[in-house]
């Protein structure tokens, strides 16, 4: 995954209220990623090293008020009234008493007695385990709490980083990009077993909601896993091949016409799919009050798919629909079914 991507799934955790957790080597850029998006939002940015850090140093010191202990929020501690990136480095390197608290801030949002204000995003970063780091194994339960991101900026990406900015001689670039795998070790799996659950796929749901299509995969792989991520790719790819829910049609038929009108002619045509859609608007609109609780814009749709039919399979499906009142009034008001009702009602007679 390159920069760029990387931004834009931080961008829509951030949008969909899940908390990314960012896995890879050290000295690959995180913290400046994470700080340079903090920068472009205009937010501020707090940078935490777990690793360096006791629960003490997260919680903050215990005081006296009013014959009470309270606890004194850490000088971290953001504000009320502010906006900002919380991020978390070197989550597998904290302690456990730590983690327990980095638990909390992740479900709750609240750090013992201290809440973190509204405005506030929190991103994670770890280092892969393995024999270069030594880390420790976090909890499933905490896991199942992230959308888990590889990275690894591509060779190409750093050299351009590294011309643009003047920060990198050109002795070394040039090296770079001789041999790319001087940059470092490439990007492996994800150091740990990522596994559907009822929340992850929840949270996959909002995640989708306005990503480009192309990082749905990468998303889908961090929350609920590879298999199920592959699967449920793969069922998005055979969408074109199953019916047409009469829902999707009556709330917006805008959106699924091009199927409507692939199913009606040509080499793909799949008339027995449109026939069960049309078996399905039967049994919705039979239903008492369904018909004469359609909406003007629903109304509008159901005409339109109508229209779109081919002859002979919108002819007996309105034979059907005029035997329900609403719908037969909704149709003879349609000049451009006078033909087709004139057929059906002499088929009935």
């Amino acid at each position: 995954m390159n920069t760029i991507d990387l931004v834009k799934i931080l961008k829509q955790s951030f949008h969909a209220n899940v908390t990314p957790l960012i896995w890879g080597q050290h000295g690959i850029g995180k913290s400046q990623i994470v700080q340079a998006l903090a920068s472009e939002l205009e937010y501020e940015c707090v940078d935490l090293r777990l690793g360096q850090m006791e629960v003490g140093d997260l919680i903050g010191l215990p005081s006296k008020e009013d014959g009470r202990t309270v606890w004194l929020k850490p000088s971290w501690f953001p504000r009320e009234g502010t906006v900002g990136i919380l991020f978390l480095d070197e989550l597998n390197r904290a302690r456990l008493d730590v983690l327990q608290a980095i638990f909390q801030l992740v479900l709750e949002r609240r750090l013992h007695t201290h809440r973190l204000p509204d405005g506030w995003k929190i991103v994670c970063a770890s280092n892969p385990s393995g024999s270069d780091y030594f880390v420790n194994e976090l909890d499933p339960a905490l896991l199942d709490r992230f959308l888990h991101i590889q990275f690894r900026p591509e060779p190409n990406e750093w050299i351009g980083w590294g011309k643009d900015t003047g920060k990198i001689r050109g002795e070394i670039l040039d090296l770079i990009a001789r041999y790319t795998h001087l940059l470092g070790s490439p990007a492996n799996e994800l150091p740990l077993e990522v596994l559907p659950s009822p929340r992850s796929w929840e949270m996959l749901s909002r995640m989708l909601n306005g990503l480009e299509d192309r990082l749905w995969l990468q998303c889908a792989m961090g929350l609920v896993g590879k298999e199920a991520a592959i699967a449920f790719i793969e069922s998005l790819k055979k969408d074109q091949e199953i019916p047409i829910k009469a829902e999707e049609i009556l709330s917006d038929y805008a959106k699924v016409k091009t199927r409507v009108k692939k199913y009606s002619s040509g080499k793909k045509a799949r008339l027995d799919l449109l026939r069960i859609t049309g078996d399905e608007f039967l049994r919705i609109l039979a239903k008492e009050g369904k018909a004469k609780a359609l909406s003007a814009k629903e109304k509008s749709n159901l005409v339109d798919f109508l229209d779109d039919l081919p002859v002979d399979l919108a002819f007996a499906l309105v034979k059907e629909l005029v035997k329900i009142p609403e719908v037969n009034a909704l149709l003879h008001s349609q000049e451009k079914f006078t033909e087709k009702l004139a057929q059906a009602a002499q088929a009935a007679a």
